[in-house]
């Protein structure tokens, strides 16, 4: 029996996927990031889902102290998508250590096999380590206590495919649980049966213990989700969650519903999350963090976009309204940072090829820095001290290796010659 598969042709003007039965016929694939439609009865679902044509991508840079020695050491998600689900050593994921001053040396590479590429990392297994959760399946990979990142393990899933991971104590025990936010559904064709249609939903995992986790049970949402944010946004003292949400199009009984908004879930103090019923904003939105911009002492977000960003205030409460734009995108990172040590918090957004630095007036304000960071297509951005000057520095990271932007202190940002970046 044929099973049914998506291939995909582009046009100049339009995308068009058609279902076609499997014969050895391989989808073709594209660098960039498209909706895929599945015909359904009653039904067409698409979610966002990033196809690598070229050489592997960056997904996401992370930055933590792995080894104990007080320095920012980066960890590296390379992906690709394609068949096999897996793609050589030279591109796994990637540690690279920090000397204490902004110096890195490339180590072996992650036993990890799976393509894409979201992480989050944090001590999950309470040994005072940080450890790392990889995405797209949760994968939770433990710190050997030196800094070397081992014996990878999986968490059951539904088999979604996920945009983006948060890792925080959401039920109040002391160890951190995983909020993982999937963004795209499909069909599922089981060796018997009728296949069934996947709606992507988000799905939150307690923490056992010692790195072990299991399902809350919980689904949360079905609009595509790319990204995920945890605070606490009511001041009730529990992380809640800011969902970046991608385009999800519904055709339900001939009637086209286009459903963007990003949304707000409640955290009741034990991990179980309940649908604020906030729609913010219209956009395919793609990144989200959270941070108080207008210094009220609440959490505010700002949310990279396909097109303009945007900044959304917090009442308190955990409702938001929007305070303005910035950027054109589109945008696919968004970091809130002190860039200045004036004790407000900038931003720094991270393009397709470009890092744009905003500094903010304290009242969410924000004026653009000019800048000159500038990267290829298949990089990633992080942010984070790695020169121990206490400014944030900026670092775009290759499959190969990576270059760090240092902070001069007043939001701006410079190579230095001499710096080593595991190349």
């Amino acid at each position: 029996m044929n099973r049914i598969v998506p291939t995909i042709t582009e046009s100049a003007d339009e995308l068009k996927i058609l279902l076609k039965a499997e014969d050895d016929v391989k989808p073709a694939i594209s660098n960039r990031c498209y909706r895929l439609l599945f015909l359904l009865p009653l039904l067409v679902l698409t979610g966002c889902i990033g196809f690598f044509e070229r050489p592997p991508q960056v997904r996401q840079v992370a930055l933590a102290d792995l080894n104990g020695d007080g320095a920012q050491d980066i960890v590296v998600a390379n992906g690709r998508f394609g068949e096999p689900y897996t793609f050589p050593s030279e591109i796994q994921y990637q540690i690279l250590y920090n000397d204490g001053a902004g110096n890195f040396t490339a180590s072996a590479r992650l036993p990890v096999e799976m393509s894409f590429g979201a992480l989050a990392l944090g001590d999950v297994d309470g040994d005072q380590f940080i450890d790392a959760v990889f995405l797209p399946n949760p994968t939770i990979i433990v710190n050997d206590g030196a800094g070397t990142l081992a014996h990878p393990h999986a968490v059951e899933h539904e088999g979604w495919i996920s945009g983006g991971v948060a890792l925080a104590d959401l039920n109040g025990n002391g160890r951190l649980d995983i909020f993982v936010a999937n963004c795209c559904g499909g069909v599922s064709f089981p060796a018997a049966g009728a296949p069934v249609r996947l709606i992507p939903e988000n799905m939150v995992f307690f923490n056992a213990g010692n790195g072990a986790f299991h399902d809350s049970g919980q689904r949360l949402g079905h609009a595509g989700s790319t990204a995920v944010a945890l605070g606490d946004l009511n001041g009730d003292g529990s992380p809640d969650a800011f969902v970046a949400n991608g385009l999800t199009f519904l055709q339900i009984h001939g009637d086209p519903v286009w459903e963007t908004p990003n949304e707000v879930w409640f955290n009741d103090g034990d991990g179980m999350f309940t649908d604020s019923l906030q729609a913010l904003g219209q956009r395919e939105s793609w990144a989200v963090a959270l941070g108080d911009v207008n210094g009220n002492g609440f959490l505010d977000a700002v949310v990279g976009n396909a097109g303009p960003d945007e900044i959304w205030i917090n009442d308190g409460q955990g409702f938001f309204t929007l305070l303005g734009e910035v950027n054109n995108g589109p945008t696919r990172q968004v970091f809130l940072v002190d860039l200045d040590g004036d004790d407000v918090l900038d931003l720094v957004t991270a393009g397709n090829t470009r890092a744009r630095v905003w500094r903010n007036d304290g009242q969410g304000q924000l004026r653009e820095i000019r800048s000159r960071i500038r990267y290829s297509a298949n990089d990633a951005v992080g942010v984070g001290d790695v020169d121990g000057d206490g400014l944030p520095d900026i670092v775009v990271a290759d499959v190969r290796g990576c270059q760090v932007w240092f902070n001069q202190g007043d939001g701006r940002f410079q190579t230095r010659r001499d710096a080593r970046c595991g190349r």
